[in-house]
């Protein structure tokens, strides 16, 4: 195969890894935000739920970058990650920080305390991002390096990649790319959290972060566009020509279509998701656009006589992807190993695509799997969920107690290990675990049961089990939390007889977005004979009144 063929299926390849990787930087954007979304534990263990594992997804596409590169391109690898080597130990140890914090947040007598791990992970959430934007920067603005005869390669200042932070035009990307990062994480968590007010929150952030996206990505663009660029002349030497990158983009029409396409999709995802509340898909049309936009950056820098790491301090030694690339045999071999990528990138799409869907339950069809509203229980340090048939529930690998109280209400998505002996069972978590709103029913007089507000619920189905009477709603939100009390209106009319009123405060909250939920309240012990209850339905004709009997 000829070795230029082999040049630019690499470079391609490179490519497509780094809009992978810029896309999959919703995780760093998503720890950032931890606390600006999460405003309880419950609601900060939700976001670190969410994010679950994909941030190796985020740590395994960097290596494989990295990897690609030393394979492909490996005089880039020992000039960049030899020469900038600060640089890039900065943003493995934000990634080791991160996986340590995910490990050991929520474990046992950690003598650090949750809240220290998940400062770890807010910064990794904003040095991530900043230093990869800083460091991709490079590839237009040129860092200080020279090679010498045998391509050894000679830095010529002592900061070792943190020159680039010099460089104004390196903020600009480098800020675009966290503020993208933190846009993308509030579109996920619209998509996979169903919680109306981290919901809210997650709309308000998109908002918020979009607008110094588009402010620092239109001044980025603007820099290079309009400034000059390193070019490959006829002659095979390096010059600065004005507008280069500008006329790259105007050159190849492939790559301008690519660009305005992958701009489309995340100006679409940003608008349609600050103005149409009920749209929760927005993370889909911009991470494929943000794809498309990296795409065609990668593709400005490398292709059409352009180096695409150019050097600041002597133009000639700049690398391009025709003198930095392996040997003909080399990108042959490396080329059939590639095949194996489109299997991995399909895989982690799927697991992506489920984890992504994974909140509604209808979606999910699997014969071994099953969906219950559980109570949590502690088995020492770990915890193991009370099935309202009295069966004991073992997740397979330990869950951390410190997650939820005892007698939370949790629902949780599972596949069980063998059958029950002893009424215990071994199961394997395939979700992650939902809390449900959990409370006690209030005994109130008949002159304070008035004061409560009671708007109608959509109610979804109601029944009594494990001591507790649940509930399946949909509420429409718009900014204001809801609030939903069980009373007891005492004196009662029969000592077999509890009688039950559920009340719904919407607390003056506009008609937005429709969120349905669960909610556990406890029934006094022992359990009475008879449990009637009491709902004013939005979908049902009214007031309803449901009969549960001791049977």
């Amino acid at each position: 195969m000829d070795l230029n063929i082999l040049q630019h299926y690499w470079w391609i390849l490179i490519c497509i890894l780094g809009g992978l990787l810029v896309f999959l930087l919703f995780v760093q954007g998503g720890q950032s935000l931890l606390y600006t979304i999460g405003k309880n534990k419950d609601e900060r263990d939700l976001i670190v739920n969410t994010l679950g594992h994909k941030w190796e997804y985020t740590f395994t596409t960097l290596v494989v970058f990295g990897g690609a590169f030393f394979a492909s391109f490996p005089l880039f690898y020992s000039t960049s990650f030899g020469g900038a080597y600060v640089v890039w130990m900065l943003i493995l140890f934000c990634f080791v920080l991160q996986a340590v914090s995910y490990e050991y947040r929520n474990k046992k007598n950690n003598f650090l305390g949750s809240r220290t791990y998940e400062v770890f992970l807010m910064i990794n959430g904003f040095a991530a991002p900043l230093l990869l934007g800083a460091a991709v920067a490079t590839f237009f603005t040129g860092s200080p390096f020279r090679l010498g005869v045998m391509h050894d390669v000679e830095w010529m200042t002592p900061w070792r990649g943190l020159d680039a932070l010099f460089v104004i035009t390196n903020y600009f990307l480098a800020l675009a790319v966290f503020f993208l990062a933190r846009t993308l994480a509030a579109l996920y968590f619209i998509l996979t959290i169903d919680d109306p007010n981290i919901r809210i929150r997650s709309h308000r952030q998109v908002k918020f972060n979009a607008v110094p996206f588009v402010l620092f990505f239109l001044l980025f663009i603007g820099f290079i566009f309009a400034g000059e660029g390193y070019a490959i002349t006829p002659e095979g030497n390096i010059a600065l020509v004005p507008y280069k990158y500008f006329y790259n983009l105007m050159e190849m029409p492939w790559v301008l279509f690519l660009f305005l396409l992958g701009v489309a999709g995340v100006l679409y995802a940003i608008v349609r998701s600050v103005f149409f509340k009920r749209w929760i898909y927005g993370i889909w049309f911009s991470g494929i656009g943000t794809i498309f936009v990296v795409l065609s950056l990668f593709f400005l820098a490398g292709y059409n006589n352009t180096p695409y790491y150019p050097s600041a301090v002597d133009m000639q030694s700049s690398l391009t992807i025709y003198n930095s690339s392996s040997s003909l045999f080399t990108l042959e071999v490396m080329s059939v190993v590639s095949l194996v990528l489109p299997v991995v990138a399909g895989y982690i799409f799927f697991l992506f695509l489920m984890s992504a869907c994974g909140q509604e339950e209808e979606e999910i069809n699997l014969t071994d799997f099953r969906y219950d509203i559980v109570t949590c229980r502690h088995d020492g340090v770990d915890l193991v969920f009370l099935r309202d048939d009295t069966t004991l529930l073992y997740p397979q690998s330990a869950v951390s107690s410190d997650l939820l109280p005892v007698d939370q209400r949790a629902l949780i998505g599972y596949s069980p290990l063998g059958k029950i002996v002893d009424r215990q069972l071994s199961i394997v978590l395939q979700t992650s675990i939902k809390p449900v709103m959990t409370g006690d029913i209030l005994s109130l007089s008949p002159g304070g049961a008035q004061e409560l507000a009671d708007d109608p619920l959509y109610l979804t189905s109601v029944w009594c089990s494990g001591g507790y009477v649940n509930l399946r709603y949909k509420i429409e939100y718009h900014d204001v939390s809801h609030m939903l009390t069980m009373i007891a209106v005492f004196p009662q009319n029969s000592a077999d007889t509890l009688d039950l009123q559920l009340r719904h405060d919407t607390r003056g909250d506009a008609p937005g977005y429709y969120v349905s939920g669960y909610a556990s309240f406890r029934l006094p012990r022992p359990l009475p004979p008879v449990v009637r209850v009491g709902i004013n339905t939005s979908n049902l004709g009214g007031r309803r009144q449901f009969v549960f009997t001791e049977k």
